[in-house]
């Protein structure tokens, strides 16, 4: 029992990161309207939202309704998939730029941050977080699984070919 423990705090800790994460890209959806936001923002902004609602859920529903772990294995394993989508999306925007710069003058030495540069940043390091905690609650998940006896049966059904004629002898 204690991977189940496990597997609630790290969806807790799932659930605890994904809020920052779509609360920082909401930012930069809003920022761009009335216009369309980009392919890419869109993405990294979405994915979070469902991944949130499905810890969620699965966090209230599995010790409740019995949920298969093989199935939140599996889902789990496509929003690790997901996530690293969104990493190799936002990297050019977070990864190579400097978010801060610094200028030495008589007057002194003033650093000054680009909040923008800090928020993509702070996106894409949420983001590679979640990439290893839904690894593994997926791990988690397939090794609940593993252990609570459920097991894939495949059935050989053979089919058996007989007449429906009554054979009668004669005598």
């Amino acid at each position: 029992m204690m991977s189940g423990q496990l597997f609630s705090l790290f969806r807790v800790i799932e659930l605890l990161t994904l809020i920052p994460i779509w609360g920082i890209l909401a930012y930069f959806v809003n920022a761009v309207q009335p216009n369309t936001p980009d392919d890419t923002t869109l993405y990294v902004f979405i994915v979070p939202i469902l991944a949130t609602v499905w810890a969620f859920f699965t966090l209230l529903a599995y010790r409740r309704t019995g949920f298969v772990a093989l199935y939140i294995s599996i889902i789990d394993l496509i929003f690790f998939g997901l996530f690293i989508g969104g990493a190799v999306l936002l990297a050019p925007r977070a990864r190579w730029t400097n978010c801060v710069s610094s200028t030495v003058s008589w007057e002194g030495w003033q650093v000054v941050a680009n909040r923008n540069c800090m928020m993509w940043k702070a996106a894409w390091g949420l983001g590679i977080a979640e990439i290893l905690l839904f690894f593994i609650t997926s791990m988690l998940a397939a090794h609940m699984w593993h252990h609570s006896g459920a097991v894939i049966v495949y059935e050989e059904r053979r089919h058996v070919h007989r007449s429906s004629r009554n054979h009668r002898r004669r005598h």
